[in-house]
């Protein structure tokens, strides 16, 4: 299974009553993910090891997931702490002009002009869009994901183009 690109989707926070539910912190906006046909997995000591999800809950924030073959207490036990993960091949198709964060975090960053800026090094949201911070030259560059500025993003060149409004690039 070595070589299967593999994002983090949420971490098993504690069991949950005895048949074998556990609960889930998702690292996702949409905790659907969870009920789709995706394949899950788990990472232990170099290996990765399937998951297959039986029932799904969600609550307030967080999932509550039942898997296949493990309908007890003392069977989830031990998967208390661990990280879920999800072969990226199976995540639903972003809408057009959205992209998955991992897909931008490395990018390297130009301006129209094809001045070098930097590379995106962290993503926040804030209440409106998300914010790249972007670091090269030896400055640190907070760039907002409007529509404005970002002009072009090319997945498979790991680049994106922005229009840098007035003040952006100036320290």
């Amino acid at each position: 299974m070595s070589g299967v690109p593999l994002l983090a989707v949420g971490k098993i926070l504690k069991t949950q009553g005895l048949r074998g539910k556990v609960k889930v912190s998702a690292y996702t906006e949409d905790p659907g993910l969870f009920s789709g046909k995706a394949r899950f997995y788990l990472q232990r000591q170099g290996q990765t090891i399937p998951l297959e999800i039986q029932a799904v809950q969600i609550q307030k924030g967080s999932v509550v997931l039942r898997f296949v073959g493990k309908d007890t207490i003392d069977a989830v036990h031990d998967l208390v702490g661990e990280t879920i993960f999800i072969d990226t091949k199976d995540l639903p198709e972003p809408d057009e002009n959205e992209y998955y964060w991992f897909q931008l975090m490395g990018m390297e960053v130009m301006t129209e002009n094809g001045e070098r800026v930097g590379v995106i090094q962290e993503i926040f949201p804030t209440g409106g869009n998300d914010v790249y911070v972007v670091r090269g030259a030896g400055r640190e560059i907070l760039i907002p994901a409007t529509r404005e500025v970002i002009q072009g993003v090319d997945i498979k060149a790991r680049r994106m183009i922005i229009r840098p409004i007035e003040g952006l690039l100036t320290e």
